[in-house]
């Protein structure tokens, strides 16, 4: 884990943090009481997408 500015806006505010599984994260613009926005930089070897998203048709119905 460091903190620095990663984010080039002259504020050491940001978080970057190499977690155990091997992902890296990066929080932006972090404040006392609360995390930045979140932006996986290395996504874990494990690491799968949720779900393909759904195909949305013009009229919104599915298939």
């Amino acid at each position: 884990m460091t903190a620095g500015n990663f984010t080039g806006n002259g504020h050491s505010d940001d978080l970057v943090v190499r977690w155990s599984d091997g992902e890296t994260t990066m929080y932006k613009d972090t404040r006392l009481s609360e995390l930045g926005s979140e932006v996986m930089l290395v996504a874990s070897p494990n690491w799968q997408p949720a779900a393909p998203p759904l195909r949305t048709y013009p009229d919104h119905s599915r298939p």
